[in-house]
């Protein structure tokens, strides 16, 4: 095995295929790819500056970096505020809460304006876990606060 290679560390089953999970590479980082059916994502860009990026699926350990590479590369496109659309967004665990304080972080430091939309799952768990004054989700519109009126969670 050449110095370049990376070794196997375990086997594991995500999704629809097999993936191999690497213990630590030989020289520098794996790149950060991932089936498409864990996490897919769009990036657009408006004729005013503003980026929108719209993650669908979920973002795990498998799936984290991926996910911050993404939204480091829509930050490098955006004149001003990024908008990272999460509303498609299933489940999230620790390492995904970890690279969303990271991008928040970053965000603050770059100058670039973050807004987040959220689903109710997402909404649920920033507030359980402080993330939501940390983040700053985009403000409720009219519409979903009547829904949550309306429809109460069981």
């Amino acid at each position: 095995m050449s110095d370049s290679q990376f070794v196997p560390q375990s086997q594991s089953v995500s999704g629809a295929g097999d993936s191999i999970v690497f213990a630590r590479p030989r020289r520098g980082r794996p790149p950060a790819r991932v089936a498409p059916s864990l996490l897919q994502h769009s990036i657009e860009t408006r004729a005013d500056g503003m980026v929108q990026a719209r993650f669908r699926g979920s973002i795990d350990v498998n799936s984290a970096l991926a996910f911050r590479d993404a939204v480091f590369t829509a930050m490098g496109e955006c004149g001003g505020t990024l908008v990272c659309d999460l509303s498609q967004i299933v489940h999230v665990d620790t390492s995904g809460i970890s690279h969303l304080i990271t991008i928040a972080r970053v965000a603050s430091l770059t100058g670039v304006q973050l807004e987040f939309r959220l689903s109710p799952t997402l909404e649920a768990l920033f507030s359980d876990t402080g993330l939501a004054r940390l983040l700053q989700p985009e403000p409720l519109r009219g519409d979903q606060i009547a829904r949550r009126l309306l429809d109460p969670p069981v």
